[in-house]
């Protein structure tokens, strides 16, 4: 899980999807559970995206996973 810069989802958003002129425009039209669920999501392809790059280092090492 990424560590949360703001306890605000719209604004927390916002700030992940990194272009705060664009996002802000997307976020504003969002709930605050919305907003919760995406970053949610957000944090579960990142670790899922960790996970795969792990295993591809272990196999490049080697190793037979």
């Amino acid at each position: 899980m990424t560590q949360r810069t703001y306890d605000d989802p719209i604004l927390e958003l916002s700030n992940r999807l990194g272009d705060p002129i664009n996002s802000i425009g997307l976020t504003a039209d969002m709930t605050p559970q919305e907003c919760e669920l995406a970053i949610e999501a957000l944090d579960e392809a990142d670790a899922e995206e960790e996970a795969a790059s792990y295993a591809r280092r272990m196999r490049a090492m080697g190793y037979g996973l």
